[in-house]
């Protein structure tokens, strides 16, 4: 007779997505406060700004990781045993 048992909770995941997102939330609103009061941009600039680097950023993060090692010629030829 095997004992099993049952898979712990995701609670470790779930406190570091927390963590996570009170970081992002806390980044906008200071990002958001700096960039209107202290350089004097509009919100309507700042969001805009904020927008296009999460895009990039999520842009150049979801490439994968050997496409640029690839060369603009195409992929090596695997080398071959004489």
């Amino acid at each position: 007779m095997t004992l099993r048992t049952r898979p712990a909770p995701p609670r470790r995941p779930a406190l570091a997505q927390l963590i996570n997102s009170v970081g992002d939330g806390a980044y906008y609103v200071c990002s958001a406060l700096y960039f209107t009061r202290v350089v004097g941009l509009s919100a309507t600039e700042v969001g805009l700004g904020l927008t296009v680097g999460w895009a990039a950023g999520a842009a150049v993060a979801s490439r994968p990781a050997d496409a640029a090692a690839v060369s603009a010629s195409g992929p090596e030829p695997a080398a071959t045993a004489p």
